[in-house]
């Protein structure tokens, strides 16, 4: 079950800013953001050879977002409904790209979502232990909050706990589902922050 604290962490990001990602927190909430997210950073719009047309629409899309809390199941993202939109403004070939973007953005923590298990036909004893560890993180993530981060060496900190739980993560991974999800991160592709 998803932590409802980091849920609403997680929406306080997307929803106050989603015109400005670049207000992202340096490290993960322990739950995989919306691939709009990484779709408004500029250089994922040059990657993506976006047109003026496409860019147009989503603006139009992010002045109408409107997450699904009633979809909220775990498995699945409060933000589905908006990345089925996705798809029906970018091409195929951008379409997969941001999905490869999104997963070096997003790490590990995209194995708890169906749409990544399923295409690596995670077990669910895998998914029941990933569940876990992502709890974990989230649990440590919430204490190290409540401390505040003071300086960059507290976000570090947090940093380096978050590498180290997506490493726990892909460790649960066979091998075959670990070059896999490998794969499917693409061509690397270097953020700005």
């Amino acid at each position: 079950m998803r932590n409802p604290i980091i849920l609403l962490t997680t929406l306080s990001f997307v929803l106050a800013s989603p015109c400005a990602p670049a207000q992202h927190p340096g490290f993960s909430t322990g739950m995989p953001g919306p691939k709009l997210m990484v779709l408004m950073l500029p250089e994922a719009k040059k990657e993506l050879k976006l047109t003026k047309e496409q860019d147009k629409k989503l603006d139009t899309m992010v002045q109408n977002l409107k997450p699904d809390f009633a979809g909220l199941t775990p498995g699945k993202s409060l933000f589905d409904g908006i990345d089925r939109e996705i798809g029906t403004i970018l091409d195929e070939k951008q379409h997969a790209r941001l999905v490869e973007l999104w997963i070096q953005r997003e790490g590990a923590f995209v194995l708890l979502l169906d749409e990544i298990a399923d295409r690596l036909e995670l077990a669910a004893d895998q998914k029941s232990k990933l569940s876990e560890i992502a709890g974990a993180y989230s649990g440590k993530l919430m204490e190290a909050m409540q401390k505040g981060l003071r300086s960059r060496a507290d976000v570090k900190k947090i940093q380096d706990m978050q590498a180290e739980h997506e490493k726990q993560m892909i460790a649960l991974l066979t091998e075959a589902q670990a070059a896999k999800f490998e794969q499917m991160k693409g061509k690397k592709f270097t953020f700005k922050y």
